[in-house]
């Protein structure tokens, strides 16, 4: 037997025009509804996560030396899901 989750459809805030579906029901996350964001928006924010470390790596060139690895290691799986290669 398939169990039904109802859904409940939302604008995204963005002004886009773009809907959300999110679950009507969820006990944990009551009120989350309205934080829900489109592909869209997601895809913007981790356009802007990759620029904002790229600054930060060439405003602080010496700090970058010391946590180059991890911080190129973040930026490239984050280009991997926005497809940024």
């Amino acid at each position: 037997m398939v169990k039904m989750v109802p859904y409940e459809a939302f604008a995204c805030p963005c002004g886009g025009g773009d809907v959300v579906l999110q679950e009507s029901y969820k006990p944990k996350t009551r009120g989350a509804s309205r934080n829900a964001e489109c592909s869209n928006c997601k895809h913007l924010l981790d356009k802007i996560t990759i620029l904002e470390a790229t600054v930060e790596i060439y405003k602080n060139p010496e700090q970058h030396t010391l946590n180059s690895a991890a911080l190129l290691h973040e930026v490239y799986n984050d280009m991997e899901k926005v497809n940024l290669e």
